[in-house]
């Protein structure tokens, strides 16, 4: 709904309490929507919306996002209550073309470096889990200390590989995109040539 009122030249706005009483009465939105608001900002939290509702076939409404600046916490909200799961062809375009470098003005209003770091997050636990389990699984397989200094060693070797996914600068959805991609495939091949290896070292 963000992008959709910014490409019909909407204005986006940040609401926060020092503010609000100049932009609530900009906007033409539903009441539950303002009073969703006005809730919101009183408890010390931020709102990102538009001025005005916009339409796609089956829908019409706004959509906002509430953020907790202590916490970086938020909600992806649209009227309606659905939190932001309506499915339309048209909204699918629109969540697309957000991922554009066109859109870096949206990119930057959604503040994306807290996607970054959730990814960052995600990626750093799966990546240790994946290590230790495999680190696991060659102790148990290799018979001998030669077999088992040799798998180790291809074992952090290709560990090191993957951990270049996790310093790669992310500055836009797409990149983000790209890492994900990128890093998925990456751990699937090692650990096909890993299991390779393996079976022909230790057993």
């Amino acid at each position: 709904a963000l992008q959709l009122a910014n490409t019909q030249g909407q204005k986006i706005y940040q609401i926060n309490q020092t503010n609000i009483d100049t932009i609530l009465p900009k906007l033409n939105l539903s009441s539950d929507i303002i009073n969703d608001i006005k809730i919101a900002i009183s408890q010390g939290k931020e709102v990102t919306t538009h001025t005005n509702n916009v339409s796609v076939p089956g829908w019409s409404g706004a959509g906002y996002i509430v953020i907790n600046p202590q916490t970086g916490d938020r909600a992806y909200l649209i009227s309606g209550g659905a939190n932001g799961g309506f499915s339309s062809v048209a909204i699918i375009s629109g969540v697309f073309s957000l991922f554009s470098a066109r859109n870096a003005d949206v990119a930057k209003l959604l503040k994306l470096t807290n996607i970054e770091k959730i990814f960052r997050t995600i990626a750093q636990r799966l990546f240790l889990l994946s290590f230790f389990t495999g680190a696991a699984n060659i102790a148990i397989d290799c018979k001998n200390n030669d077999q088992l200094f040799k798998m180790m060693s291809i074992h952090i070797a290709s560990y090191i590989f993957l951990a270049m996914f996790l310093f790669i600068p992310v500055a836009t959805p797409a990149t983000i995109i790209l890492l994900l991609s990128g890093s998925a495939v990456a751990g699937f091949a090692v650990t096909i040539v890993e299991q390779y290896l393996q079976d022909a070292i230790c057993k």
